[in-house]
């Protein structure tokens, strides 16, 4: 059965609910970084930005600030998530750390 407002919806909102069904469902690093990647491809600038508004609306302050963090500088915040408490995060977690890392050095030397 299909309702109403799904009758209604554009096939690009579709998409990126199915997605986010699948990254909740699936609840891994993988998950994630495709629904990442479909919602930049479906989703306009602005659709993307107000599903980031609300989504860091709804952490605490704390968590917030790191999720921006992590999301703009590819680094991992001091408290692991849920999503990187799998081996694939903690591999992703060591990157961002070592880009981190990696980046502080050019910034000290220049």
């Amino acid at each position: 059965m299909t309702s109403t407002l799904s009758r209604h919806m554009k096939p690009a909102h579709k998409a990126a609910s199915r997605a986010l069904g699948y990254a909740l469902t699936l609840d891994d690093m993988e998950g994630w970084e495709a629904f990442s990647a479909l919602i930049e491809a479906r989703l306009s600038e602005r659709e993307r930005a107000g599903l980031a508004f609300a989504a860091l609306r709804s952490q605490s302050e704390t968590h917030a600030a790191w999720t921006a963090e992590a999301a703009v500088n590819d680094v991992a915040p001091p408290e692991v998530p849920t999503i990187l408490d799998t081996p694939t995060g903690r591999a992703v977690m060591i990157e961002w750390r070592e880009k981190r890392d990696a980046k502080e050095r050019r910034e000290v030397s220049a």
